[in-house]
């Protein structure tokens, strides 16, 4: 794949939120994880598995004057130990790698709205951190799918490094750690779609969803 496309990060981010459970993905997964990008990426596949990996520079919609936005790395692999006509197991991990752009505004900043972007409100706000010399991220994910029953959770873990140019005024590394865990249940015997490692269109009938 080239041109804008998802980084292959987070099976919340993975998954169309045409489909997500709720309205507006995870705040720890639309904080932390990327999401669209330009780059070049390659998929792989197997009958239980699948493997992405991307590098990546600044999103398309953003406009800098032609400054270096920096790059990244990131590499994601699922597994489907366990499937059945109406169910499935499935666990993930990802990782990346970024460099800020290479300015001497070397800043990163985490941050997401609440709900349906009603208020400009962060809930998730870290502020600008500077002198940035390397973010790494880490993520864990899994989801369990029997009947009309789904379970679905991830951990995101982010590593800023940032670089000490003033030993009188060391710059302090920060970390920071992301994720959550909901639950869902389809009525009339309906049952949550998946394929290819995220979740995909649920065709019900006459059907409630109750999730928490």
């Amino acid at each position: 794949t080239l041109g804008q496309f998802k980084v292959p990060q987070a099976l919340e981010a993975m998954t169309s939120d045409n489909y997500t459970t709720f309205i507006e993905r995870s705040q720890a997964v639309v904080a932390f994880a990327v999401d669209r990008r330009i780059g070049a990426g390659a998929g792989f596949s197997g009958d239980n598995w699948t493997g992405d990996v991307a590098v990546f520079g600044q999103n398309a919609r953003v406009q800098d004057g032609g400054k270096d936005e920096g790059m990244g790395v990131s590499g994601r692999f699922t597994y489907v130990p366990w499937k059945t006509d109406n169910g499935i197991l499935h666990m993930g991990i990802w990782g990346s790698v970024e460099e800020p752009q290479n300015s001497t505004d070397e800043v990163v900043r985490f941050r997401a709205r609440p709900e349906s972007h009603v208020t400009s409100v962060r809930l998730v706000d870290t502020s600008t951190i500077d002198n940035v010399n390397e973010i790494m991220k880490l993520g864990l994910e899994g989801a369990w799918i029997m009947g009309s029953m789904a379970v679905q959770g991830e951990y995101i873990k982010t590593d800023v490094s940032r670089k000490t140019t003033d030993l009188l005024d060391p710059k302090v590394d920060v970390d920071f750690d992301g994720y959550y865990v909901q639950a869902s249940y389809l009525t009339g015997g309906n049952s949550r779609a998946y394929k290819g490692g995220a979740f995909g269109r649920t065709k019900a009938s006459d059907a409630w969803e109750f999730a928490v």
